[in-house]
């Protein structure tokens, strides 16, 4: 059989495949220990209904992910998930376990926790790993949270199952106020680089096997004010740090495009092009912008036609760095985006991309909220892919 004839073949299939998971209740013996509530700093829920309008021909026989004029490219899905701290915060190993799991039954390597602690008015409002921190009240709030097994948790039960963790850095929602200001990126880096040293003095040498690199978490947007210089010299700040403190390790980064700010879609490429050329980044360090099919309503070819440039810019200025994408798995209002979209936004990221991850499995298709019907679905997907994954390896 052609190639062209396997992959509509395998396309209808999955539409098949997709339809019958959507219709179908029950649990799911490996499920993730999350229930379904809210997900605050995306304002977005946990689980919903498909909505998918922009999508609604789900994956398009007219875009296969093989053509005759194509080699090929990719059978792609992520294996990258973000998890936000505070809906982890208190998870015992055993739900840990139970996450990783799940993830790696659907193809994962590691998760992202986004931050390891969060920063209010200019000091530590919350940490989660083991530290003596909390009582220096000039970087500690007077009630500081604590949950400090947290980390220590997810790394044991990354070990257990084989898989890896990146850990975050610190979050500050004055980020969008504070970023112009240099005293304020110092002090921000200042306390990222102490707290990287906290964790790492605290856990590399047992679970050096696990830890995949750091994610910074500040992120950036596209926007006319010449702020990237700026945030390269913020960046800086704790690249260099790192290179010292964890030789080899890589730092992701998550850029987004801003709908607020609205940068004209020929000077993307020309802003970013000015980040790389201050940023430090290191060999196999990741860049990773959000695809923006999440909140946007962004057309299919969105990412082409913002991104490209973007990473042809780090091609010619930063080509050490690694060009990934942020694949967002969610919709405008707060619903799960049905899988048939998920998987078509895999495939146009993976065109570009050079790896991908997920905003976010755990919060959005979590096979122990409702009947798991998101979970069945891209377990099916998978299923459609394994042909594809063997002409991959024999291409």
């Amino acid at each position: 059989m052609k190639v062209l004839q396997k992959m509509t073949a395998l396309i209808l299939c999955l539409l098949m495949l997709v339809v019958f998971a959507a219709c179908n209740g029950g649990g799911n013996e490996n499920s993730l220990p999350v229930s379904s509530g809210e997900i605050s700093s995306k304002e977005v829920s946990s689980v919903g209904e498909p909505v998918s309008e922009l999508f609604s021909a789900g994956v398009d026989p007219d875009v296969p992910l093989q053509t005759d004029d194509d080699p090929y490219l990719t059978a792609p899905k992520a294996t990258g998930d973000f998890i936000q701290s505070w809906l982890c915060a208190n998870w015992t190993k055993s739900k840990w376990d139970s996450y990783f799991a799940t993830l790696k039954q659907v193809g994962y390597e590691f998760v992202i926790i986004q931050s390891s602690f969060e920063i209010k008015d200019g000091r530590i409002s919350s940490m989660f790993f083991e530290n003596d921190l909390a009582d220096n009240k000039t970087i500690c709030t007077e009630s500081v949270q604590q949950n400090t097994e947290c980390l220590g948790n997810a790394l044991e039960a990354a070990k257990n199952n084989g898989m890896k963790v990146m850990i975050g850095l610190g979050c500050d929602d004055d980020w969008w106020d504070g970023a112009g200001n240099p005293e304020w990126r110092k002090k921000q880096a200042d306390l990222n680089n102490l707290v990287a040293k906290q964790i790492t003095d605290r856990y590399y040498e047992t679970y050096k096997d696990q830890i995949f690199g750091w994610y910074w978490t500040p992120e950036m947007w596209t926007q006319a004010r010449f702020l990237e210089t700026n945030w390269a010299d913020m960046f800086n700040m704790t690249r260099s740090y790192l290179s010292d403190l964890t030789p080899g390790l890589p730092v992701m980064v998550c850029p987004y495009y801003s709908a607020w700010e609205n940068l004209p879609g020929d000077q993307v490429g020309e802003m970013w092009g000015r980040f790389f050329q201050k940023v430090e980044f290191e060999e196999g360090d990741i860049f990773c912008p959000q695809d923006g099919f999440g909140t946007q309503g962004r057309p299919l070819d969105w990412v082409e036609g913002i991104w490209l440039d973007t990473k042809k810019a780090m091609e010619t200025y930063a080509p050490q760095a690694e060009f990934w994408f942020d694949v967002e798995n969610f919709c405008d209002g707060g619903k799960s985006a049905d899988v048939a979209r998920y998987t078509k936004q895999l495939d146009i990221c993976a065109r570009i991309g050079e790896g991908l991850v997920s905003f976010s499995y755990v919060h959005y298709y979590d096979p122990g909220s409702k009947s798991g019907k998101y979970h069945k679905a891209y377990l099916a997907y998978l299923e459609t892919i394994k042909d594809l994954e063997i002409v991959s390896e024999e291409a």
